[in-house]
């Protein structure tokens, strides 16, 4: 989808990425009813977040609802769920920017880590 709707753009893992999300969010590339695809938009959010932010890394939590991945911060409890932190934003018609998203969840990491065992 990417080659096809932003020809020479490409993932690379790194805070590049959230230019390239907010391209294909900005031209509705992928339709609020598509929430996998979306999901997906997740994914790459999040690996773009583990490159910026130093001790988040993805890991699997279970809960009552089930299986899911999230992005957790060290060995604490602190969680961000990138996988649906879009999706959702987009399911509900809200506008994003995605580069303010990232700058924030930096600054709240950096400032509440200690709040979390």
């Amino acid at each position: 989808m990417l080659a096809s709707r932003l020809p020479g753009k490409h993932l690379t893992r790194s805070a590049a990425d959230f230019a390239v999300l907010q391209q294909l969010i900005d031209l509705h590339a992928i339709p609020k009813d598509q929430t996998w695809q979306l999901q997906a938009l997740g994914v790459v959010f999040g690996d773009a977040l583990t490159a910026t932010i130093p001790g988040l890394a993805w890991c699997e939590v279970t809960d009552e609802y089930g299986t899911d991945p999230t992005l957790r911060y060290r060995e604490t409890s602190m969680q961000i769920n990138a996988l649906t932190m879009l999706s959702k934003r987009i399911e509900d018609g809200e506008q994003i920017d995605v580069a303010d998203m990232a700058k924030r969840i930096h600054e709240f990491v950096n400032k509440k880590h200690g709040d979390y065992q």
